[in-house]
């Protein structure tokens, strides 16, 4: 999986991904810095990619680290949940 945003690339393997959720978001960022992407991956809350937008999709990897995913909305949040999720369903068995 492919997450971008300004100056931010990440590839993670679906195979690395320990959990995937989708959930509701206010779109707005909530720290010091009106920026697409803060935080860390390795701190509690995470990394945020705010893209704007009305959900976000969460993913945990097999290290701990922790990305969430602002999208344009709920829709679009659970088709890329659910992608992610077939994927490895398949991978794995």
């Amino acid at each position: 999986m492919r997450i971008h945003a300004p100056f931010c690339r990440r590839a993670i393997p679906v195979s690395e991904i320990s959990d995937i959720t989708s959930a509701s978001d206010d779109g707005m960022n909530h720290g010091l810095l009106n920026w697409f992407v803060t935080g860390r991956a390795s701190a509690p809350g995470g990394v945020r990619i705010n893209n704007g937008g009305r959900a976000r999709v969460t993913i945990r990897t097999r290290d701990g680290s922790l990305f969430n995913v602002v999208v344009d909305d709920h829709d679009q949040a659970s088709r890329l949940v659910e992608d992610v999720r077939s994927i490895r369903a398949r991978s794995s068995g």
